[in-house]
């Protein structure tokens, strides 16, 4: 017949056992006055906050119940009961699954999930045609676009899981004036182009009416849900030599950050008015 193993630990323990070590798997502050109403637990008593905090955490009920108006700290604990406490501990830090609820948010930063921090980068353009004669910028077979017509070179939408920073990088080919708008469509040229500097972000104009090649890049802050950036494009002229050949769009999206643009110190000489800076 075999034997229990002399060294095995104790199949009881005292409730005031018990109490210690529940207590010190949490690490939260103990209130300063219970609320357990335990006749048999007086606020002298060693453990008095202790047990408290069990009875407020829905850890222990009592020992005499209906009434469990009684803790009975000296008497002894059973495997059942032990059972009952621990499932309970187990309820009171969200872990009936096996998991407490601070390894379930493991993956969470400030509140937000690893999407809200990734990189995000979107992408559009438009290019020459296999026919090298034509382009896919304008519905013009030559790629021609008219005097002092604006045109939208591309769009990128990103969903942004969070606010953050939207960085553009845009180039084209053709003699035009590009620039780069946030959810707002490309305005009209008008006749003087002021509708189009005010949608500029961050006021960045780039290329003209005298360079083939042209990009620039920005940075704008924006916060959670869709944000469309779009590329414009104009040729402000009136001579009838407007064209695109290829463009291109490419928009980095990434979490926080804050943007600011510094301030360029005043140029000297004489202002130039907004058709010189549509290339006029």
């Amino acid at each position: 017949m075999n034997k229990r193993s002399t060294t095995s630990l104790p199949r009881r323990w005292t409730r005031l056992a018990l109490t210690a070590v529940v207590v010190a798997l949490v690490v939260a502050p103990l209130t300063a006055v219970a609320g357990h109403g335990f006749n048999d637990v007086p606020s002298s008593h060693t453990f008095h906050e202790d047990i408290g905090w069990l009875a407020d955490a829905g850890v222990t009920k009592g020992c005499n119940p209906p009434a469990n108006d009684e803790f009975c700290p000296e008497d002894n604990v059973t495997r059942g009961q032990m059972g009952a406490f621990m499932r309970r501990f187990a309820q009171y830090i969200g872990a009936e699954d096996g998991t407490p609820a601070q390894a379930d948010n493991a993956n969470n930063l400030d509140g937000k999930n690893g999407t809200a921090y990734q990189t995000i980068v979107v992408a559009d353009g438009c290019r020459v045609n296999t026919t090298a004669t034509a382009t896919s910028c304008t519905p013009s077979s030559d790629g021609s676009i008219p005097d002092q017509t604006t045109i939208e070179l591309g769009r990128a939408t990103v969903n942004a899981p969070s606010d953050g920073t939207i960085v553009i990088d845009g180039f084209h080919l053709g003699p035009l004036t590009g620039w780069f708008t946030l959810n707002e469509a490309c305005a009209a040229y008008g006749t003087t182009g002021a509708a189009i500097v005010v949608q500029m972000i961050n006021g960045i104009a780039y290329g003209g009416t005298l360079q083939s090649t042209a990009s620039a890049s920005t940075a704008i802050g924006v916060t959670s849900g869709n944000q469309t950036i779009r590329h414009c494009g104009v040729y402000p002229g009136t001579d009838g030599l407007g064209a695109i050949l290829s463009a291109s769009l490419v928009t980095t999206w990434t979490a926080g950050g804050n943007v600011t643009i510094a301030e360029a110190p005043a140029a000297s000489g004489t202002s130039q008015g907004l058709d010189g800076l549509l290339g006029n």
